[in-house]
Formats: C-alpha cells, sequence, structure tokens
C-alpha cells in the first residue's frame, strides 16, 4: 500500500510526467548518438513537470468524481511549493544553458526556430493562461485538433532539444533525420492523446468541445483513427530505423515490442471513461516503455 501511495503521489503530482520526457530525450540522444546532457534534462524535467501543475492548479473542475481534482485540493500547499521549485530550477538551468550556448544559436536552422517558437505558443495558447479574456481563444476549444497541438509540444521537446541546447551538440544535426525523429514522436504522442482524452468526454460534452472521442463512438474511433496512427507510427518507426541503419534482427524486434505494448494498452485500458488515476496511468506508461525500447535498441 505504500508502494501504491507513492506511485500515486508521483504520478498526480506530475513528477511522472517530467521523468517520461526525460526519458523520451534520453532516447534521441541514443538515436544521434549525444551524451546525455544533465543540465538539459534537469531543464526538461522541471519545465515540464512545472508545466503541468500550473494546468491543474488552475483548473475549475472540483468534482469529486475526479481523483487529481480532490488530489490537488487536499494537498495545495506542497503542491504549490513544488510548483515553485520546479520552476525556480528549470529557470536556473534554462540561464545556464543559455549563457553557455548563446554564440552557437544564430546557425540553427529557421526550420527549428519555427517548431520551437510554435511550440511555446501553442502550450500558452492551449491553456489559455487561465485568464477570461484567453479561454475564449483557448485552443482547448479546438476540440478535433486538440490531442494534435498537445503532440506537436511533446514532440517539438523531446526530438529537439538534445540536438539544439546540448553542450555536447555540434548545432549541425542532420535536418531529415530530426524531422523524421519528430514525427515518430508526434504520431506516437497523438495516438496517446486521444486515448487519453476519452475520459474527459463528459466535461468536453459539457464545455461544448468537441473533440474526436465526443463526435465518434469507440468502435468508429478505433478503427478509423487509432489503428490508421498506429501503422504510421510504426511504418515511420521502420524508416528511422532504416535512416540509422539499424540491424534487421533489433528492427524486428523493436516493431514487434512496440505492436504488443499497442494490443496491451488497447485491450487494458485504451478508451475506459474512468477518471481514476490506476486506470489511465496505463496509456501514459506507455511512453516510458516506448522511451525504454528505443533506447535499448539504439545503445552500441
Amino acid at each position: 500500500m505504500i508502494l501504491l501511495q507513492i506511485i500515486k503521489a508521483i504520478y498526480l503530482s506530475n513528477l511522472f510526467y517530467g521523468a517520461c520526457a526525460v526519458l523520451l530525450n534520453i532516447e534521441t540522444c541514443m538515436i544521434l548518438k549525444l551524451p546525455i546532457d544533465l543540465k538539459l534534462n534537469i531543464c526538461i524535467f522541471s519545465a515540464v513537470t512545472a508545466y503541468y501543475l500550473y494546468c491543474y492548479l488552475s483548473e475549475d473542475n472540483n468534482s469529486p468524481e475526479n481523483e487529481r481534482a480532490v488530489y490537488y485540493v487536499k494537498y495545495r500547499k506542497p503542491i504549490l511549493i513544488l510548483f515553485i521549485l520546479c520552476c525556480f530550477i528549470g529557470l536556473f538551468m534554462l540561464v545556464q544553458i543559455l549563457r553557455e550556448r548563446h554564440p552557437d544559436y544564430y546557425h540553427i536552422s529557421i526550420i527549428f526556430w519555427l517548431f520551437l517558437i510554435t511550440s511555446i505558443l501553442i502550450s500558452v495558447f492551449y491553456t489559455g493562461l487561465h485568464i477570461k479574456l484567453f479561454r475564449r481563444i483557448s485552443l482547448r476549444n479546438f476540440g478535433v485538433l486538440k490531442p494534435f497541438f498537445i503532440a506537436l509540444v511533446w514532440a517539438s521537446l523531446v526530438s529537439f532539444s538534445a540536438p539544439l541546447f546540448s553542450s555536447f551538440s555540434d548545432l549541425k544535426p542532420n535536418v531529415l533525420a530530426l524531422l523524421i525523429i519528430f514525427f515518430n514522436n508526434f504520431i506516437f504522442i497523438s495516438i496517446l492523446d486521444i486515448l487519453f482524452d476519452n475520459k474527459d468526454v463528459a466535461s468536453d460534452k459539457e464545455n461544448g468541445i468537441y473533440t474526436l472521442n465526443v463526435r465518434l463512438n469507440k468502435s468508429t474511433l478505433m478503427t478509423s483513427v487509432i489503428v490508421p496512427l498506429i501503422l504510421v507510427q510504426l511504418i515511420s518507426q521502420l524508416i528511422l530505423f532504416k535512416v540509422f541503419h539499424i540491424s534487421m534482427e533489433k528492427n524486428l524486434l523493436a516493431f514487434f515490442l512496440m505492436g504488443i505494448y499497442y494490443l496491451l494498452l488497447i485491450k487494458r485500458q485504451s478508451l475506459s471513461s474512468s477518471l481514476q488515476w490506476t486506470d489511465y496511468i496505463w496509456i501514459d506508461m506507455f511512453m516510458i516503455l516506448k522511451s525504454l525500447t528505443g533506447i535499448a535498441i539504439f545503445i552500441n
């Protein structure tokens, strides 16, 4: 029971999301053969944790059926302290990284600057800043695109951070290779977001946010959206491995493992509408499984 409570605290306080982002970033490092930059990973962990803490601290949903909302009301003070701490550590690390690499940033391709700026704007306007004026233009209101907005931010963060901000990078990455890594992560996160969104169907309907989960029944969503996206992601993974000259044995092993993960995910709780954290942690766990598989495959 104590272990379960620890896992619950890590998950609901969003430290889990910070860890997922770090592991996906390390996977990118392994693919590009970059050493792991501790400062960058601490910055990513702090930034992701702080962002999700801010989102959930600012939510108006205090339904007793929503376990996360109840948790944030019960432990609001320690969560606020954690939020402030993550903001401070994240900003401190970011300043250190920018000071070390500032002269090199003029040589970064405009493509990556556009991705980074777009991602920052999306992450800001997705929440509407929880300001009344901005809530009208919150990107959450674009229901069908909602999971793809989140996926674009996550994919940009875990695909471009290492080659652009790591002190070990020469800032001259292979553009095509990076875009393939980005696309692979984008489709993967999109799938998880769509599955995760099912728990918000009732509240989205009430707020007039017509997501894919609201518009389509479970069967249609699975056959018309989820399965095609899974196939695209697996194919993009094969292309990624081909570009980086991964052996056929490792290629087939990774393809097989990802296929098994997807089947287990869909069978376990892929379309659950439960608000219990023990039900939807299985979807988020897939980020860890995917990153660990990639790290293992690309270790020399």
